[in-house]
């Protein structure tokens, strides 16, 4: 593939200024076979009212929603955006964006105070002039995002999924005869047919299909140390016996349960938290709770994707993860939840090093830097000293895996020194 890069222009023109209420997108345009950009027109910003805004949004790539730093192929661009008189051909304003700014959180960059209001005529031409674009020999048939699920088919597998719940606890088998697998997870149950879930996860593609041999001996269940761990997924049509491999799955022909093709114990996780999973393979939509009083928080769901290989469900966790962080949550985050998940590790201390300013003053990073320092000068390895008034670290003074928080800390404070950030306990 050839590739040349040159310079490009973009032009939207927009008729009846001055009915204008709503603010116009254009379409989006690209500068690469999957970079794609929008501008944004606003004739009155709310903030001044006297200005219109103008701003270049950055439609995230696949590879970009997974990232909370800034994008970085978008820094290789020089942009200046701009507005003009169509009729007249005459320029009211431009503006140059920060275009290695570019972030989930910050998508578009640009000015409120493009030009007057009162000095646009009848009709504008927004415009944006980029340094380069890519010129290829290839042709691209499917640039875009992959379409959307669509919301016919996951209304229609959301209503299987609950109709194999009820049928189930009323023994309508008639309706659901192909809801082969049940999860029993404490004292509740959930049904689910194998072909989805094969079809959604590749863990339950080698589960039901015999090839989780090895990968089962990796993620024994507490409760099934004891069984063989050779013994594969098996299927007995033969007798009624039930078989339980160290996997935690069984699979049943009891005449009581004939329908059963796959039992599977689930001891690590909530059925709230399960069956909140099961949904997403059937509908692909999610619903986070928004503290943890109920256990579909982005971590948890992070955790069970994790398990079961689901990689979008993954990325949705990841990214809903990175967007809740604030200043006061952070530390817990990163020392509690994601330090052994390498690459939501290292984009939460990309926020430390873009917030820490505002961590710095926490009571939460006074005390885990204090705590920190103590174990560094503690030769001996000995427990860290507790803390006076600093609730909200005991929960890490009294980790049992202090040595790996130690680890993660150390880990931290060289990426913010070799990023030149100067932390407030290194200038006293």
């Amino acid at each position: 593939m050839t590739t040349t890069n040159v310079e490009s222009h973009f032009e939207f023109t927009i008729d009846n200024v001055d009915t204008l209420k709503d603010p116009v997108y254009t379409p989006p345009f690209a500068t690469d076979y999957d970079l794609f950009w929008q501008l944004k027109f606003t004739k009155t910003f709310p903030e001044n009212s006297d200005y219109s805004a103008l701003f270049l949004y950055a439609i995230p790539t696949s590879e970009e929603k997974k990232t909370y730093g800034n994008w970085v192929r978008r820094r290789d661009y020089t942009a200046i955006i701009s507005i003009k008189d169509t009729e007249n051909n005459a320029y009211l304003g431009w503006f140059k964006p920060r275009t290695d700014r570019f972030s989930l959180r910050w998508k578009g960059q640009g000015t409120k105070r493009i030009c007057r209001v009162d000095a646009l005529p009848e009709k504008i031409t927004i415009c944006v002039h980029f340094d380069r674009t890519s010129l290829q020999s290839t042709f691209h048939s499917d640039p875009l995002p992959p379409e959307p699920y669509p919301e016919e088919l996951a209304l229609a597998l959301g209503r299987q999924l609950e109709i194999a719940q009820r049928s189930r606890c009323n023994k309508e088998n008639n309706l659901q005869e192909a809801a082969d697998v049940k999860f029993v997870i404490g004292d509740e149950d959930i049904f689910a047919h194998s072909w989805i879930l094969e079809e959604r996860s590749e863990y339950f593609r080698g589960l039901f299909r015999g090839r989780w041999i090895e990968t089962t001996r990796k993620n024994d269940y507490k409760n099934d140390k004891n069984e063989s761990e050779d013994e594969s997924v098996e299927q007995s049509m033969d007798d009624d016996r039930e078989h339980r491999t160290n996997n935690g799955i069984n699979t049943s022909t009891d005449d009581k349960d004939h329908l059963t093709k796959y039992t599977i114990h689930v001891p690590d996780f909530h059925p709230t938290t399960f069956y909140a999973f099961v949904q997403f393979l059937y509908t692909n939509t999610i619903h986070f709770a928004e503290d943890d009083s109920t256990p579909t928080t982005p971590y948890d769901m992070l955790l069970i994707s994790d398990k079961y290989l689901v990689t979008s469900l993954r990325d949705i966790a990841k990214m809903q993860l990175i967007e809740n962080l604030t200043p006061y949550n952070v530390m817990e985050i990163l020392l509690k939840k994601v330090r052994s998940y390498e690459d939501i590790k290292r984009e939460v201390m990309v926020y430390v090093k873009d917030n820490i300013a505002e961590i710095e003053k926490t009571s939460v990073w006074k005390n885990i830097i204090q705590m920190y320092e103590k174990k560094n000068k503690n030769e001996s390895g000995a427990e860290a000293e507790e803390i006076e008034n600093g609730e909200e670290s005991e929960d890490f003074t009294r980790a049992e895996d202090t040595s790996d928080y130690v680890e993660t800390m150390n880990e931290l404070v060289q990426f913010l020194r070799s990023q030149n950030i100067q932390l407030s306990h290194d200038k006293s």
